[in-house]
């Protein structure tokens, strides 16, 4: 055969395929859904109830169809479109029949467990989501979305590392907006082995009443969070009272724990706290805390100042979980534009840690916690160290982040760049009931790997 004919039947064999393709796309867009059933019954229900204001929407697959979200949520005027078996695509398709009745003002979303069931990469699930909540912004800029990641069952734990990086993902689209809440109910259904509990799904997939009431606790916290901020006349004011800001300084901050320079008398005070979770209103934490920053040309200076009956800390070791050892404090740090981020410990006897994760995704990986970090820290106690007979005052720490070392993954700490930080404490004590964990900002959920929910960072211009 020669050039000639190769290249004709080329073209026959690529628009004989171009031909099918249209053909396809044509039969389908003629075919009805196979949702059409379900969707016909929801709008009966529109026409007979109508579309009250203020409406919280429910929207995704069977997770949804099963909540019984009228008796659960009674103070709330919920409405419930689940349709099991769906998929992100499908609310897609149809969504102007499913959102665009209610014009909600929140919206709590569960979908992509069947999208990777049937095959769909992880970054299509997180990309199909992307396009859901850009959507929903378009016809309803104001309203909140709720994200319930994909859950582990016992039915489809085979595919648990797709839907977990399909998670990770989408946890990277809500930390961009702060309409978008990441409700991590994921350690719910796992059993102390980490495994999906069998006592959790009523047939391996599908939740009990038990675990409906457990999710409808904690969207119940997180509508009170949306709310309040919502409540404000001007949410953006609102917003700004998370921001953290890192003030200038014109002399290096000498790392001794002291918190003597002059600058820390004039850097913003952050208080710690519990987490929504933990207690319903601001300033429920028993022995409190407060951090600073402030940054130069070399280092992000960050200042703690730690209430502490009880000042403990059993390991005198750098590069250790000193949260399993006893008092730490906790820096995470995390570029809005990438998935990485670091972990970075203090403790009261001067010991440090340096973690770096790539992504949510790599976790547990031991290369995490192998890292190399020019991280200083240190430390100043009043009281007694692992003294448990007596009672302590405070401790204080000071952190000397270099933002050569950050700049060097690819995304610079500078005035202008987008970062988020979140300051995490354990706090062990014998005059506390059980170990308290505080941070800033509060989170819905005590998870401080949730950087989805970190306060933004700023540095403010010299």
């Amino acid at each position: 055969m020669n050039l000639f004919s190769v290249v004709i039947a080329a073209l026959l064999l690529l628009s004989s395929g171009l031909f099918a393709s249209a053909q396809e796309s044509a039969r389908r867009s003629s075919e009805p859904s196979r949702w059409q059933v379900e969707i016909d019954r929801f709008k009966a229900e529109d026409a007979k109830q109508g579309s009250p204001e203020g409406a919280i929407l429910f929207l995704g697959s069977s997770t949804i169809k099963g909540w019984e979200t009228e008796r659960l949520f009674p103070d709330e005027i919920t409405i419930n479109r689940g349709f099991g078996g769906s998929t992100i695509p499908d609310v897609l398709e149809h969504f102007d029949g499913l959102v665009l009745p209610h014009r909600p003002r929140l919206i709590v979303f569960y979908s992509g467990d069947n999208d990777v069931a049937e095959g769909q990469l992880p970054i299509d699930v997180a990309q199909n989501y992307r396009l859901f909540v850009q959507r929903v912004h378009e016809v309803l800029p104001d309203a909140y979305v709720v994200l319930l990641p994909i859950k582990p069952s016992v039915s489809r734990w085979d595919s648990w590392p797709e839907m977990a990086r399909a998670n990770a993902l989408m946890a990277e689209v809500c930390a961009d907006d702060e309409r978008l809440v990441y409700l991590d109910i994921t350690q719910t259904v796992l059993d102390e082995q980490g495994r999906p509990d069998p006592d959790a799904f009523r047939d391996g997939l599908h939740l009990t009443d038990a675990l409906y009431e457990v999710w409808t606790d904690r969207v119940k916290g997180a509508i009170a969070v949306i709310d309040g901020i919502s409540s404000q006349s001007d949410r953006s004011a609102a917003t700004a009272k998370r921001d953290m800001h890192a003030v200038p300084t014109g002399t290096a901050v000498e790392i001794d724990g002291k918190l003597d320079e002059p600058v820390w008398q004039e850097a913003p005070v952050y208080r710690l706290d519990l987490g929504h979770d933990q207690a319903d209103r601001p300033g429920s934490v028993q022995e409190g805390g407060e951090v600073r920053l402030a940054y130069d040309d070399d280092y992000l200076y960050v200042g703690v100042f730690l209430t502490d009956s009880d000042i403990v800390q059993e390991s005198d070791e750098d590069q250790q979980m000193h949260f399993k050892t006893g008092d730490v404090v906790e820096v995470f740090l995390k570029p809005d534009s990438a998935t990485w981020y670091w972990e970075l410990y203090a403790t009261p006897n001067g010991r440090r840690s340096a973690f770096f994760f790539p992504g949510s995704g790599r976790l547990p990986l031991p290369s995490a916690y192998t890292y190399q970090s020019n991280l200083r820290v240190g430390a100043q106690i009043t009281g007694t160290l692992n003294a448990w007979r007596d009672h302590d005052n405070n401790w204080t720490a000071e952190f000397a982040i270099p933002r050569e070392e950050l700049a060097a993954q690819g995304v610079p700490l500078a005035p202008g760049q987008s970062w988020r930080m979140l300051i995490g404490r354990y706090n062990y004590s014998r005059y506390l009931d059980h170990p308290e964990l505080s941070m800033y900002p509060r989170l819905l959920q005590t998870r401080f790997h949730s950087h989805g929910e970190y306060a933004p960072l700023r540095l403010l211009p010299r």
